[in-house]
């Protein structure tokens, strides 16, 4: 053996551990490490882009009311005077036939069109494009006025809005409708009377539906079928008057009640409602002066239940009642054309036009509505304290009846040889609870289960919002009651008094990890520390986007008159919660994970609306 050789062999057998590693072991590695992060990168970017997909909806939404309110703002031969002839063609939705232009088919709803109208907007032109700089998306937003059909009234009109956009590169759309029913002196012939000469009245009130509903994100709930909502709805109210020479009122009422949505079909529970009309006008078939409806009363515990799984199944359900079996809500609607002993309307025996829809609570102990989840199959919860609650009202435990009741009261007022119309609607509800329950995971020291993420108190008040027109009327004005908000700031609670203002407020949604926020509206998201369960351990993340919305009111005055006010109270809550649970197979949070639960709730606790005209006497 040569001496070189017997080198090499030495250098070899002394240093073995030099020969570095395969090229093999070295791309298998960096495979494994690029999966790793490809998946992390996809459920960052779908937890984004779901909560992005609410807040454009939110935006959506806004949008849909701020349309709505233009079109109310028009005068009322403007508005119904509808979209211009030159502005009908290349639409869709307004479908010719026969000569005439309907919405979305021939059965559908005839278009209200004018020929020859100028600008005036919403409706001239009725496609509005809204983006940058005033909105992030941009959004294609379609108003249509139709001829209302089905109602006991053939005079009146049905505002349709659709706002569509792209979202994630998905089309996105939201259609809402409203009805328009305000006719001007002389215009509506049920109300006029050829050759008679008098003021025109008119006053609308509405409570709008509020609610708190869960919705699934794309993981929804682990081992529960498909399904699109289940929640909470709040009270529902309207009201109508107008007078003339002749005179109708109108008024309906809607309890608070739970709704769910599996596939289409909606289940609701003790969900009960009432409306009734008078009508002055003899020709009208089935008239009457007087008409009144209940809603009945809600007693006892209620709840819609979804579950999934073969051993009881992790379930998502709304339950709502008492639990003493006795009634809990009750409401109905009353409407005159003269209040008086024989047909009494809110205590009005003036013999004037009044109208008057109502519920209210009588505050059982015990008393609640919440929607709840437990994720017993994924071995998280139990039924219990440890059950996720993701919102509740409850509405027992104060002493003003005042606190719970809701009604919207129209009326015609004589201020000497002068009348008034009066529009009134009051909101009450009970305390709102978000995100009291995560599933037994602590969100540290100074939670509380009696408040959760945020809160809103009532302390024996109500929201009020009045409007009157009329020579010698009174100008609009709003009550906004002394309500304690409180939010979540990572180791305790901010508290504020509500005071939205005009403008509203947004409430800043921030990390305590590594963020800090200064002032009373600033709520910390949760992030629960690592809880171990017997078959893994989980951890709970609450995210949101929250508001309190503005109040205005608003007046135009002829000499000694007010021709036109309107007063509004925005929803003292509104926004997007989004509740994610995540499972860990071992005793710690590590890297093998499932996502057993993703929640995005929608709550929006409703606005209030008065509104009155008065035009003269011609």
């Amino acid at each position: 053996m040569g001496r070189s050789g017997l080198f090499v062999r030495v250098r070899l057998a002394l240093r073995p551990d030099e020969r570095g590693f395969l090229m093999v072991e070295t791309m298998v590695a960096l495979g494994v490490i690029f999966v790793a992060l490809l998946v992390m990168g996809y459920t960052v970017l779908s937890g984004f882009r779901d909560t992005a997909t609410a807040r454009e909806r939110q935006v959506a939404n806004a949008i849909t009311s701020k349309l709505f309110e233009e079109v109310r703002g028009l005068p009322y031969a403007n508005a119904t005077a509808g979209l211009s002839d030159s502005d009908l063609s290349g639409d869709s939705n307004i479908v010719s036939c026969t000569g005439e232009y309907y919405f979305q088919s021939c059965s559908g709803e005839r278009i209200a069109h004018t020929a020859g109208l100028p600008t005036t907007v919403p409706l001239v032109p009725h496609v509005t494009t809204l983006g940058p700089p005033s909105y992030t998306t941009t959004y294609t937003a379609k108003v249509y006025l139709t001829r209302a059909a089905g109602l006991p009234t053939s005079n009146a009109y049905r505002i349709t809005v659709l706002v569509s956009w792209t979202s994630a590169g998905h089309a996105q759309s939201m259609q809402t409708q409203t009805l328009l029913y305000q006719p001007g002196s002389g215009a509506d012939d049920s109300t006029y009377v050829a050759g008679a000469h008098s003021e025109f009245l008119y006053g609308s009130g509405t409570l709008s539906q509020g609610s708190i509903k869960a919705v699934p994100n794309s993981a929804g709930i682990q081992y529960v079928s498909a399904w699109e909502y289940m929640g909470i709805d709040l009270p529902g109210l309207t009201g109508n008057l107008q007078s003339e020479q002749l005179t109708k009122v109108d008024a309906s009422a809607g309890q608070i009640g739970g709704s769910m949505s599996v596939g289409g079909t909606v289940t609701t529970a003790s969900e009960l409602s009432a409306s009734t009309l008078a009508d002055d006008d003899a020709t009208t078939p089935g008239a009457t002066a007087y008409g009144t409806a209940s809603t009945g009363a809600q007693g006892g515990l209620w709840g819609i239940f979804l579950s999934g799984g073969s051993t009881g199944g992790n379930d998502i359900y709304v339950v709502g009642g008492d639990y003493f079996n006795t009634n809990t809500l009750s409401g109905g609607a009353t409407a005159t054309t003269s209040a008086n002993s024989t047909n009494p309307c809110n205590g009005q025996l003036d013999s004037l036009p009044c109208g008057y829809s109502s519920i209210q609570a009588d505050r059982q102990t015990g008393t609640s509505y919440a929607v709840v989840m437990d994720l017993k199959d994924s071995g998280v919860t139990s039924n219990g304290s440890n059950s996720c609650r993701l919102g509740d009202v409850v509405v027992d435990g104060q002493s003003n009846a005042a606190s719970y009741k809701s009604n919207v009261y129209q009326r015609i007022r004589q201020n000497g040889s002068n009348r008034i119309i009066n529009e009134t609607v009051t909101r009450g509800i009970g305390d709102v609870h978000l995100a009291t329950g995560l599933c037994g995971a602590s969100a540290g020291s100074g939670w509380s289960t009696q408040c959760g993420w945020a809160c809103l108190t009532m302390s024996g008040t109500v929201w009020r919002a009045t409007a009157e027109a009329g020579v010698g009327a009174v100008a609009p004005s709003v009550t906004v009651p002394t309500a304690t908000l409180k939010l979540w700031n990572g180791s305790g609670y901010n508290q504020s008094t509500l005071n939205p203002g005009t403008t509203g407020q947004d409430i800043v949604e921030y990390n305590p990890g590594n963020q800090s926020c200064s002032g009373s509206l600033c709520l910390a998201e949760v992030h629960t520390g690592c809880t171990v369960v017997s078959s893994g351990s989980f951890k709970v993340d609450v995210t949101g986007n929250l508001r309190v919305d503005g109040d205005y009111t608003t007046q135009t005055t002829g000499t000694g008159s007010i021709t036109e006010a309107w007063a509004r109270v925005g929803s003292p809550l509104s926004g997007t919660v989004t509740f994610t649970v995540t499972k860990w197979s071992g005793s710690t949070c590590g890297s093998s994970r499932t996502t057993v639960a993703d929640i995005t709730m929608s709550v929006d606790l409703g606005s209030l609306v008065a509104h009155a005209t008065y035009k003269p006497a011609p």
